[in-house]
C-alpha cells in the first residue's frame, strides 16, 4: 500500500536515528498538530516508525542496531547485584528524553538498590531510578518523568514478590517497570508468569524481559513485554523518592533545573 504524500514527506525529514516529538515535527513541516499525528500514525501502521509512549509523543524511524549475540552457553547472573550496572547502562542509553538539550535539560540514572534508607520498608527501595527534567519554551513548568525499575535474576523472576515491589514503587513514580532476567524457556505456559502479567496489566506496570548479551556480563539484550501506564504520584511522594536515592551532586542539579537553588 502506497503512502500518502504527507507520510512520505514526514518520513523524508525524520533523522536516521533517535526520535522527535510532535511539536518538533510541527516546526519542521509547518503543519498543524493533527496533520502531523495523522501522518505519524500512517507511518507507524506501515512499519516505518515506532512511537514511544511518553511526553510529546516521540517517534522515529525503526532501526535494528547490532548488539552482541548472546553466547550459546548459559550466561546468567549469579546474584542480582550483577545485573544492576549493565541494566543501568541500558536505561541510560534507551530512556534519554527525545529532543534532549544538555544545556537546559537533565537526565540522571542511578542504582538505588544499595542506597536503602534506614526508615525504608521492605518494598520501598527500587533497584534503579531514572529522572528526566525538560523545559519547554511556552510551558510554565518543568516536565518531570521519574521511572522506577525493579530487577530480578532468573531464579527469582517468577516469584510474585518482584511485581508487588514494582507496584509498591509505582505510588511514587510516573512510570514503573518490573524487569526480570530470563533465558529461552517458554514463559507463556507458566502460571506464575500469567499471574505477573495480570497484575502488571491491572496496575499499569511495564514488563521487561532481558538477559546478558555477552560473556563478560557487561551488556543486556532486552525485550519490552508490556508498556507501563502514565501514573499520577503525589508531589510529596516524588520528592521523597528523589531525596532518598539520588546523591547530593544529582540533587543539586535537580534543584538548579527546577529553579529551587
Amino acid at each position: 500500500m502506497a503512502l500518502s504524500t504527507d507520510a512520505e514527506q514526514l518520513l523524508k525529514i525524520l533523522p536516521s536515528t533517535g526520535r522527535i516529538t510532535n511539536q518538533t515535527a510541527v516546526k519542521m513541516t509547518s503543519w498543524d498538530i493533527q496533520r502531523v499525528i495523522t501522518a505519524k500514525f500512517e507511518l507507524r501502521d506501515a512499519g516505518f516508525v515506532e512511537i514511544k509512549k511518553a511526553w510529546g509523543g516521540p517517534f522515529g524511524k525503526i532501526s535494528h542496531p547490532s548488539v552482541p549475540r548472546p553466547s550459546t552457553a548459559i550466561i546468567q547472573a549469579a546474584s542480582e547485584n550483577e545485573l544492576y550496572e549493565p541494566f543501568r547502562k541500558w536505561v541510560q542509553a534507551e530512556f534519554v528524553p527525545d529532543d534532549f538539550d544538555s544545556d537546559k535539560d537533565l537526565f540522571e540514572v542511578t542504582v538505588s538498590a544499595n542506597r536503602r534508607p534506614s526508615s525504608a520498608g521492605a518494598w520501598e527501595v527500587p533497584d534503579i531510578l531514572s529522572l528526566s527534567l525538560k523545559k519547554y519554551p511556552y510551558v510554565p513548568f518543568v516536565q518531570m518523568d521519574l521511572i522506577t525499575f525493579e530487577v530480578k535474576k532468573a531464579g527469582d523472576a517468577l516469584s510474585p514478590y518482584g511485581i508487588f515491589e514494582a507496584i509498591s514503587h509505582s505510588k511514587s513514580a510516573h512510570y514503573s517497570y518490573y524487569c526480570f532476567e530470563w533465558l529461552d524457556d517458554p514463559l507463556e505456559i507458566r502460571a506464575e508468569y500469567q499471574r505477573i502479567l495480570q497484575e502488571a496489566s491491572i496496575h499499569g506496570i511495564g514488563l521487561i524481559r532481558f538477559r546478558f548479551a555477552d560473556d563478560k556480563k557487561s551488556m543486556v539484550s532486552v525485550t519490552e513485554v508490556l508498556e507501563p501506564r502514565l501514573l499520577s504520584p503525589q508531589p510529596n511522594a516524588l520528592n521523597g523518592l528523589i531525596d532518598s536515592f539520588f546523591d547530593d551532586a544529582s540533587k543539586k542539579k535537580i534543584l538548579r533545573r527546577t529553579g529551587n537553588l
